[in-house]
C-alpha cells in the first residue's frame, strides 16, 4: 500500500483487516497539506492460516490427457529458434552500460518519432514538451525488481510535485533492465501505478503514459494488417519507460485536441513507413532511414492546433525555460 505523508500529519492506514477475513478500504482521507513523499507499507494477515482459493473444475488443466500441439503456429522458422524471442534477447543484451548513451539514444528516438513525425503533438525536439512548452527531464534507473522500480518511480513523482513546470515540464524515467523481455508483466505492473492515482488523490497532479519495446494497444482495434501493427510503434520505445505528465497540461491539451484524432493521425503517419521498417529501426536503435522525414505541422490539423496552443501559451508566459540538470 502506498501511503502519502505530509509535513504535519502521520500517514494513515488505507486498508484494514476485518474479522471476516475480507480486506476492505478504510474511510478515505482527504489532504489539504502539500504532499512531501510516499511511504511503502506491506500488511500481512499472519493470523490467517490455510487460506486458499478454491477453483471450479477446468478440463483444460485438470484432465490428464496429453494434448497435440503439432498444428499450432509457434513462429518457428524451422531452425528450432523462435525469431521473435531471439530478436528480443539480442536487443536486451545490447543495452548500453553508459547511462548517458541510454539518454542520448532515447533523445534521438524522441526527436525523430515524437517530434519530427509528430507522434506527440506537444513535443518540440528532444528537450522541450508540454503545454506550456518546457524542459523534458530524462533519468535512468537500472532496477530489475518491482520494489526498486516503485521506489524510484515515487521519487520522480515527488520531483515533479516539488519542481515548478518552468523547470520541469515532463519526466521520462528510463528502465532499460526492467521487464525488457516480458511486456505482459510490464503491462500488469503499470496497472499498479495507474490505479492508486485516484485513491491517493494525486490524479490532479500527474498522469502516466507507458512505453515498451513490444507494447501493443489493447483497444480492440484491428491489429493484423500492417496499418494496425504500425500503430503500436507510437508506444514502442528502445527500452521500457514511464512518462510522468502533469495533469493540468494533459487536460489543457485534451480540451484543444481530441485524443481519438491524435491516434488516427499517428496511425496514418506510422503506416506510411511500415511496421517492418519501424521494427528494424527500433531493434538497431538507429533512425537514419527516416532522417529526412519531417511532417509539416501546418498541413496536419492536430499538429497545427498544438503549435498554435503552445505559441499562445508562450506569449502569455513570457520567455522560454532552461533545461534542468540531471
Amino acid at each position: 500500500t502506498l501511503v502519502p505523508f505530509t509535513s504535519n500529519k502521520p500517514p494513515p492506514i488505507l486498508f484494514m483487516l476485518k474479522e471476516d477475513d475480507e480486506i476492505k478500504p478504510s474511510p478515505r482521507a482527504f489532504y489539504k497539506e502539500k504532499v512531501t513523499g510516499f511511504t511503502l507499507k506491506s500488511f500481512r494477515p499472519t493470523e490467517i492460516k490455510n487460506h486458499y482459493e478454491e477453483f471450479q473444475y477446468d478440463p483444460f488443466w485438470d484432465e490428464t490427457a496429453d494434448f497435440d500441439y503439432s498444428d499450432m503456429d509457434d513462429d518457428d522458422d524451422g531452425s528450432g529458434t523462435n525469431p521473435l524471442v531471439a530478436a528480443s534477447a539480442a536487443a536486451a543484451a545490447a543495452i548500453p552500460d553508459d547511462d548517458e548513451e541510454l539518454i542520448e539514444t532515447t533523445k534521438r528516438w524522441v526527436g525523430k518519432l515524437m517530434s519530427d513525425m509528430g507522434i506527440c503533438p506537444f513535443t518540440s525536439g528532444p528537450e522541450k514538451a508540454g503545454l506550456p512548452l518546457g524542459p523534458v527531464f530524462y533519468t535512468v534507473d537500472r532496477a530489475v525488481s518491482i520494489e526498486d522500480v516503485y521506489t524510484r518511480y515515487w521519487k520522480e513523482v515527488v520531483r515533479v510535485e516539488q519542481q515548478p513546470e518552468e523547470d520541469l515540464s515532463t519526466t521520462l524515467l528510463l528502465l532499460p533492465e526492467f521487464c525488457f523481455n516480458n511486456v505482459e508483466l510490464y503491462e500488469s505492473f503499470t496497472t499498479t501505478l495507474t490505479q492508486p492515482l485516484e485513491p491517493l488523490e494525486i490524479e490532479e497532479l500527474i498522469q502516466l503514459v507507458f512505453f515498451h519495446p513490444y507494447w501493443s494497444f489493447r483497444d480492440g482495434g484491428e491489429r493484423t494488417s500492417d496499418v494496425g501493427k504500425s500503430a503500436n510503434y507510437a508506444r514502442r520505445s528502445p527500452w521500457p519507460m514511464i512518462n510522468i505528465l502533469r495533469t493540468k497540461q494533459v487536460r489543457a491539451a485534451q480540451r484543444g485536441i481530441p485524443t481519438g484524432l491524435v491516434y488516427k493521425q499517428n496511425e496514418k503517419t506510422l503506416a506510411s513507413i511500415g511496421s517492418q521498417s519501424l521494427q528494424t529501426m527500433l531493434e538497431e536503435r538507429n533512425w537514419e532511414a527516416v532522417k529526412d522525414i519531417k511532417v509539416n505541422r501546418q498541413d496536419k490539423e492536430v499538429l497545427r492546433v498544438a503549435r498554435d496552443m503552445q505559441s499562445n501559451n508562450k506569449k502569455s508566459q513570457g520567455q522560454g525555460f532552461d533545461a534542468p540538470t540531471r
